[in-house]
């Protein structure tokens, strides 16, 4: 697909003195690249003739559907395009004739910036008011459009600079950029306003304010997203699988992405192997056409202090850099915690030659933090609820800590084929270090005595290095059949996770027996740690696949797309200490994917769709030695979606069923010690069946003017199909639900007004979040948290057309609620009390 753009033109390259150029290219990771001086963009996006079949329709989706054939990249005012219609283009034309033709009737024309870059603009008028379209002008640069518009990046779908709550599109769900309403699954997008606006300094706290979404804790404190009552695959960034994870005292600095899309159901044509929740997929800031400061201040509760600094410039007109650096130095309101979190971003674009972008990029993140808070609170013994201070550490040590390094080295190349016809090739490498003491705290409290949880007298220092690498390579472009064009793409790719000499070092302590209530975190003496040693294991796992999806242009208002994946699934392990080596693969499992969309209006469409995904269970075994068959979530999904105001408004609501089937069961015939088992425990039959189904409601964009909105609601029913125990009878939870903490009733609103007149510089917002109960059982006892709603508002003010300055309350009625349920012994957590944070935003 080419790339074009709905933004505002730069006002012309700036001239940077040589040694900002230099700083700036070593921020964004020192590349460059033997490009001649000068190079242009493709002269081939004006005079070869390229296929064309654009359908009269909505102007913006016309020239979105331009860009991804002409290879041209298109600036424009969306509020000067919004409510016009395209004219039809079919046959074969040089760009700038389709181009011509598409506006003809719309009042606009239009004008090459250079290369293939192109700015939109009213076509002038005669004196007696005529619109006078005469040639094509082709200039340097020109004045830029103000208003809602999207930023000159090289990604066609950025969201940075709309000022918008909604997305032109989205590429997680079948690799295609599609606008939401040509997409058939359901797909909320995070934008960089919504990210700037509600504060969201890490990727988590962005994705649990989502449609549809919910956490749960994991190990060390991290969390795991569910949706749909399932949990949500491993997160990408850029597409690349397996390049956005996150562990335990490390989630991504916001401030390096342009959006998140979050696609919510299986995605296994994306991600290959995983859970049937979804997937979410983060997408890279991208230097800017124009130069660009900025610099973000932020000051709040519990000595809450954070700086962001963001530069983008031209260097030449086939050089452009960005660098984002972020600092936050921050307490929270559990006592003692203490966080430190440094973050490095450069990347930069060069035009290499006329048809060849390369971009290069890095990162580099650490969040150090102090007397980390691992396991949670526990509860009494008998069930209740101690009410604990919101603040209490429980017995947690005040020595603890959680460090993690994460550094990124990113790359890609796009080549224009010719015509419609491209080729991109990506790739990244993560690392993570993490080192840490956060021994686990495990009993119930005695009621009584208030005694219970205690540390061990052994206390270990983990070191655990981890590597992450992705490649992604893919051809797109359209094939001709029928009188029609259609869309298609192939690809490839793979994705690695290595964790070698992982090592520990192990102290003794005396632990001080004291009540929870009154605990002194320094009680008991740290312990004095030798040189680690190496432990654990080594494991490497690899997943490859060659993918293929196309999009059926039927009918003017019928869409199907049509697709597959193939993988193969591999791990690798081997013992550090014994070297003693297992070897699993699970090979050449097939993930199909299905949508239609039909336009049943100017404004609506209808779809349905199935995706699915598998699971690898191949630790296990059955009784013939073999091991068990991957468990496969299927996605049945049918809604209807609204695209209005030029794009500017979306809204959908869906019904979708989630079953996963194959999951391992226990074979009553064969239990331990099983002959088919190499070691000697129970075979298994892939016979277990879950379902979450329900529906879900989404609203993002521009309601009426000033007025911006985030908003959905989600019911979720989960049920054990079939369970069974080793005997082969139902097991106590068949006919159950299937996860109890997920809430069956998930709301989430955000909106912000802009007042409108001589108080347009004040802008007023807030939102709500609210769930019904969640419960977790723990024994014979129920743990649960009762329905809530959360409170938050913002206010803001523009100071003048470069200063901002906000104000952002959460949690405004100060409720009292856990975030997180665990189990009587562990892993209860508060949801944080209400806080402010204020914030000073310059742009220049």
């Amino acid at each position: 697909m080419g790339v074009g753009y709905m933004g505002t033109a730069n006002d012309g390259y700036r001239a940077a003195s040589l040694a900002t150029a230099s700083v700036l290219a070593l921020l964004a990771g020192g590349f460059a690249l033997p490009v001649a001086a000068g190079a242009q963009a493709p002269v081939a996006a004006r005079q070869g003739q390229v296929a064309f079949d654009i359908p009269a329709q909505d102007l913006n989706r016309a020239l979105l559907t331009l860009t991804d054939k002409a290879g041209l990249q298109i600036f424009y005012d969306l509020e000067k395009v919004s409510g016009k219609q395209s004219t039809a283009v079919r046959g074969n034309f040089a760009p700038a004739e389709a181009l011509s033709r598409l506006l003809s009737g719309t009042g606009l024309t239009f004008r090459f910036l250079n290369g293939n870059r192109v700015q939109i603009e009213p076509a002038p008028k005669s004196g007696d008011g005529a619109v006078q379209l005469g040639p094509v002008r082709v200039e340097g640069a020109g004045d830029a459009a103000t208003g809602l518009a999207a930023s000159s990046a090289s990604d066609m779908l950025s969201s940075e600079g709309s000022r918008s709550y909604t997305a032109r599109g989205a590429v997680t769900s079948s690799k295609l950029p599609l606008t939401l309403r040509e997409t058939p699954q359901s797909v909320t997008v995070i934008t960089r306003q919504q990210i700037e606006d509600r504060n969201f300094m890490t990727i988590d706290d962005a994705v649990e304010a989502a449609t549809g979404m919910s956490a749960t804790t994991a190990n060390l404190g991290s969390n795991t997203f569910n949706a749909r009552g399932f949990s949500v695959g491993a997160t990408q960034i850029d597409g690349i699988p397996g390049a956005g994870g996150t562990t335990g005292g490390y989630t991504p600095n916001s401030a390096m992405f342009d959006r998140i899309e979050i696609v919510r159901g299986a995605a296994g044509l994306v991600t290959g192997t995983g859970n049937p929740g979804g997937v979410v997929n983060l997408v890279r800031k991208r230097p800017l056409e124009e130069q660009r400061y900025g610099l973000v201040l932020h000051a709040g509760s519990w000595n809450q202090f954070r700086a962001e600094a963001d530069i983008s410039v031209p260097v030449t007109d086939w050089l452009r850099v960005r660098g984002v650096a972020a600092y936050e130095d921050r307490k929270f309101f559990v006592d003692l915690q203490h966080a430190k979190r440094p973050l490095f971003y450069g990347i930069a674009e060069v035009d290499a030659t006329s048809t060849t972008l390369v971009t290069l990029g890095a990162s580099y993140e650490e969040n150090r933090t102090d007397s980390f808070f691992n396991s949670g609170l526990p509860l009494y013994s008998d069930g209740t609820d101690p009410h604990l201070p919101r603040s209490s550490r429980g017995l947690a040590p005040g020595w603890n800590f959680f460090d993690v390094e994460a550094s990124n080295i990113f790359g890609s190349v796009e080549q224009q084929l010719g015509g419609a016809w491209k080729a991109r090739v990506s790739a990244n490498k993560q690392h993570w270090m993490q080192v840490y003491v956060s021994p686990n705290i495990n009993a119930a409290i005695d009621p009584v005595t208030g005694i219970g949880p205690r540390l061990t007298s052994s206390i270990s220092k983990i070191y655990n290095p981890r590597d992450r690498l992705g490649f992604d390579g893919q051809v797109s472009g359209d094939v001709r059949l029928f009188g029609r064009s259609h869309e298609v793409m192939l690809g490839a790719s793979y994705a690695s996770e290595t964790v070698k000499k992982p090592k520990t070092a192990v102290g003794t302590v005396v632990p001080v027996v004291q009540s929870i209530f009154d605990a002194d975190p320094w009680a008991t003496p740290e312990p004095d740690f030798p040189e680690p040693t190496p432990t654990g294991r080594y494991s490497k796992t690899e997943e490859t696949g060659i993918y293929g999806v196309a999009r059926l242009n039927i009918a003017d208002p019928l869409k199907i797309i049509l697709g597959g994946r193939l993988s193969t699934y591999k791990t690798d392990t081997r013992a550090n200490l014994t070297s003693a080596h297992a070897l699993t693969k699970e090979s050449n499992v097939f993930t199909p994917y299905g949508g239609i969309i039909l336009d049943v209006s100017r404004n609506w469409s209808v779809y349905a769709s199935y995706a699915d995904i598998f699971r690898v269970q191949n630790t296990l075994y059955t009784a013939d030695g073999t091991t068990l068959e991957p468990a496969v979530g299927a996605n049945y999904e049918f809604g209807v979606k609204g695209e209005f105001y030029g794009g500017t408004l979306n809204t959908s609501f869906a019904l979708f069923r989630i079953v996963e089937s194959n999951r391992s069961q226990q074979d009553p015939d064969n239990p331990a010690p099983c002959a088919g088992s190499p070691t000697g425990d129970a075979c298994y039959v892939a016979d277990g069946k879950v379902r979450g189904q329900g529906f879900e409601t989404e609203i993002s964009g521009e309601v009426v003017p000033g007025l911006q909105v985030i908003a959905g609601y989600t019911y979720t029913d989960t049920k054990y199909l079939r369970d069974r125990t080793g005997t082969g009878a139902p097991s106590a939870n068949e006919g159950l639900a299937f996860n109890t903490t997920t809430p069956k009733h998930l709301l989430r609103v955000w909106s912000t007004y802009t007042l409108p007149g001589k108080l347009d510089r004040l802008t007023v917002g807030g939102g709500v979040n609210a769930q019904s109960r969640i419960y977790r059982l723990s024994g014979i006892y129920t743990i649960e948290q009762k329905a809530y709603a959360l409170v938050s508002a913002r206010v803001a003010f523009d100071v003048n057309e470069h200063v901002k300055l906000a104000v952002n309350a959460n949690n405004v009625f100060d409720k009292r609620y856990y975030q997180r349920i665990g189990t009587l012994a562990s892993d209860n957590r508060y949801g944080e009390p209400r806080s402010v944070l204020f914030n000073a935003r310059f742009t220049y």
